[in-house]
């Protein structure tokens, strides 16, 4: 233990104490002529006495017995530097924001927790602020931008919220560190005055939550008197004006493009079908890392979106938005989504890049396989969801896309609104198909169709039909009309193979 008679040297002027001392005595209050002092050690609890050291100048703190800074350090009226790390918990007393002869306060590498309060403005002759790798919270303050600081460093916290543009306004600042936090929302313009001074200026803004275009003012350079060094990486920002593309690829740390979930910005719109709309777009430079496209949609140009669907991952190219209704226009937009990895704990959901519309055809159709050489029998069901009579045609093609030669095919019906349509195949076509077949079903108005398929081998097996994903869509099942009362609906799933079978149902 350290010995309390240490604090009897009170014309003391330095004290370092290093070892794995667990405690320290209040006397080391008494030392009065003390200006710097050092303690590294697993002690748990500072002594509040440390604030009554009337000349102390610097503080230098190391504890891994998770000591908490007690609020009475801010009594220190002649500290200049203050370097406390090492595992240190609780909240950062408002106390210590109000020294007003500190020039460096270092709180980096602890478990700080709590917010920033407005007080920071108290430190009026600080230079240097790092308060990195702790897990403080909350927005930054706009009064963070009245500090005189040459270097503020955040990073490795949890602030949310908006970077405030008074941080532009800092006259003396040429280091900013907020990277690795939970910051969201566009860049302000404001912030471009920052990689404009002189000497260097370092601005880390990488793996938060950042979105939308870098502004124009970070491409009115200057380049043969400043050279920033800027990192962005991991957000969804993207560069639009070729002063900002030319400033990205002089000053960022590494490659951009690469590391931003940002667009595509390539949507266009490849078929159209009366209750489907295909989108393509081409993939993104940052596939990397697991993430997804997602695609949001609405009918008409205004109003709210609806997401329709995701892709699997950020190397897919295309996606088909299916029940829609026929004769309707929409609107479709996409966003990249990339979620938490090693280098972001964020997921970060990019801004949507432009708007593409499509007018769904007046018929809608779907397709069904049917294969009487294993033993099939198939029949169908249609629901007129609609509110007029519903027009639907009914035929049998085979795998090279003719009709099969049938006593009525293609056969017609007209079905009334809210009723239904069921048969087996030989009451549709007045015969059974006798080799493999596609049975299309095709109306003048958004489908509600159920593909009833028995017998073995049902959907595997049959030349021309196989293929890995099989999809079968069934309506709600009614005792009469539409608006009657549900009757009980009933789906079995049974899988002959030997191997497992992955299945998921969708209600739409």
């Amino acid at each position: 233990p350290v010995p309390p008679e240490l604090g009897r040297l009170t014309k003391l002027r330095g004290l370092i104490l290093i070892g794995n001392f667990s405690s320290l005595p209040d006397e080391l209050g008494n030392l009065a002529n003390l200006v710097s002092l050092r303690l590294e050690g697993s002690y748990s609890v500072v002594p509040p006495e440390l604030g009554q050291l009337p000349v102390l100048d610097s503080l230098r703190l190391r504890s891994s017995g998770g000591a908490q800074i007690p609020p009475e350090l801010g009594q220190l009226a002649r500290l200049t530097t203050m370097d406390i790390g090492g595992g240190f918990t609780g909240p950062v007393p408002v106390e210590l924001f109000r020294m007003s002869n500190l020039w460096s306060l270092n709180l980096s590498g602890n478990r700080l927790t709590g917010t920033l309060p407005p007080d920071i403005t108290g430190l009026t002759a600080l230079n240097d602020l790092d308060l990195s790798d702790n897990l403080l919270e909350g927005p930054l303050p706009s009064e963070l931008g009245a500090l005189n600081v040459s270097r503020l460093a955040l990073s490795g916290n949890r602030f949310s919220g908006t970077i405030p543009a008074t941080l532009g306004g800092m006259s003396r600042l040429t280091r900013l560190y907020l990277n690795n936090n939970h910051l969201e929302g566009r860049l302000p313009a404001e912030l471009a005055a920052l990689v404009k001074k002189s000497p260097v200026c370092s601005l880390s803004l990488a793996s938060n939550r950042l979105t939308g275009a870098i502004p124009d003012e970070f491409g009115t350079s200057e380049s043969g008197r400043w050279t920033p060094i800027v990192d962005f990486a991991y957000n969804g920002l993207y560069a639009n004006h070729p002063d900002v593309f030319n400033f990205i690829g002089i000053h960022h740390w590494y490659d951009f493009a690469s590391t931003q979930s940002a667009g595509p910005f390539s949507l266009t719109v490849e078929q159209v079908t009366g209750n489907s709309v295909r989108l393509g777009w081409i993939p993104i430079s940052y596939t990397a890392d697991n993430g997804c496209y997602e695609v949001l949609y609405r009918k008409g140009s205004d109003g709210p979106l609806s997401v329709y669907g995701s892709t699997v991952d950020k190397t897919v190219n295309s996606l088909t938005v299916t029940g829609l209704e026929t004769g309707t226009n929409y609107s479709f937009i996409l966003r990249t989504i990339t979620y938490s990895h090693a280098k972001n704990e964020n997921t970060v959901v990019g801004e949507p890049a432009r708007f593409v519309s499509a007018t769904t055809g007046t018929s809608a159709d779907a397709w069904f396989p049917f294969a009487p050489s294993v033993g099939q029998s198939a029949g169908l069901a249609i629901s007129n969801p609609g509110a007029g009579e519903m027009k639907a045609e009914i035929a049998a093609v085979g795998p090279n896309g003719a009709k099969l030669s049938l006593t009525t095919n293609p056969a017609s019906f007209a079905i009334p609104a809210g009723r239904h349509l069921a048969g087996m195949s030989p009451q549709i076509f007045g015969s059974e198909p006798a080799a493999p077949a596609w049975i299309r079903v095709a109306a003048d108005q958004t489908l509600v169709s159920l593909g009833m398929i028995q017998g073995p081998e049902h959907l595997d097996g049959v030349p021309g039909f196989t293929s890995r994903h099989k999809t079968l869509f069934f309506p709600r099942v009614y005792a009469s009309s539409i608006e009657a009362t549900p009757a009980a609906t009933v789906i079995s799933l049974v899988n002959p193979g030997d191997g497992p079978v992955e299945v998921r149902l969708e209600l739409r």
